[in-house]
C-alpha cells in the first residue's frame, strides 16, 4: 500500500513479458476475427486452433503490405483448409463471407487465392 501512495505500483510497470492494454486488445480482436471466420465455414476445432496459432503466434500480420488483418485472417483460413484438402475458395459460404469482409465481388476468388499463396510463402 505504501508504494501506491508514493507512485510505485508494480501492476503499472510494463516489462518485456507483459503486454500493454492496447496490445492485449489487438491480440484478442485478431483471435475473435479468426475464430468467427473459421466458425462461419464450419472448420474443425483443430483447424480453428491452427488458424489462431498462425495469426497470433507465427505470422506478422503487419508484413502483408496493403492487406488488412481481416483479409490476412481470411487467407490463413483458406490456407489451413487447403492443408486438409478442402478448397474453400469454391464454396459459396466462404465467397459470401469474403464479400462481406470487403473483398471485391468480381475478384474475390483471385484475391483470396493470392493471400493464401502469401500465407503459404511466409510459412515456408
Amino acid at each position: 500500500m505504501w508504494r501506491w501512495h508514493h507512485g510505485q505500483d508494480h501492476y503499472d510497470s510494463y516489462s518485456e513479458n507483459r503486454m500493454s492494454r492496447e496490445q492485449q486488445n489487438r491480440k484478442d480482436w485478431k483471435r475473435r476475427v479468426t475464430e468467427t471466420y473459421a466458425t462461419n465455414i464450419d472448420m474443425t476445432k483443430y483447424q480453428k486452433r491452427r488458424c489462431k496459432h498462425l495469426v497470433l503466434d507465427v505470422l506478422s500480420i503487419n508484413s502483408f503490405g496493403p492487406h488488412c488483418a481481416e483479409n490476412v485472417a481470411m487467407g490463413v483460413v483458406a490456407h489451413v483448409a487447403s492443408e486438409d484438402g478442402r478448397n474453400v475458395l469454391r464454396e459459396k459460404q466462404f465467397y459470401d463471407l469474403a464479400v462481406d469482409v470487403g473483398f471485391d465481388k468480381k475478384r474475390a476468388a483471385d484475391q483470396l487465392d493470392s493471400l493464401r499463396g502469401l500465407v503459404a510463402d511466409r510459412l515456408e
